[in-house]
């Protein structure tokens, strides 16, 4: 029995290089993995405020280099996660799920090359 109620495939991003950003903040995240609907990301905070990510550019320097900016994204979850190989005191690693807003067309034709390129199915 299929638990997995996705519409899209998730493909883990296997550490390449790919990170978020968000649009009007400094923050950065490493991008886990993707879909055609969203992203899930791993970043540091000092607290656990999540507006940070509802517009983000995603840059990529790995096969070919991609920038696709300015996506308009909903947070679906923010929650902390456990650091691979240690901690750092006052900061707190989160895992966090966005789900895509409406994607323009080039936006779109970007998507579907990261996912041709990093994609390796979940």
């Amino acid at each position: 029995m299929n638990f997995n109620r996705r519409k899209h495939i998730r493909y883990a991003t296997n550490g390449s290089e790919i990170v978020a950003r968000g649009t009007f903040s400094n923050y950065e995240a490493t991008v886990k993995d993707i879909s055609l609907n969203g992203i899930r990301l791993q970043y540091m905070a000092e607290d656990d405020r999540s507006e940070q990510w509802t517009q983000i550019n995603i840059i990529s320097g790995g096969c070919d280099p991609i920038l696709m900016a300015n996506i308009c994204c909903e947070v679906a979850y923010d929650i902390k996660g456990l650091m691979e190989g240690g901690t750092f005191s006052g900061f707190d690693v989160r895992l966090c799920g966005l789900c895509f807003g409406e994607l323009t067309g080039d936006q779109q034709m970007v998507l579907q090359s990261l996912l041709d390129c990093y994609g390796t199915s979940q």
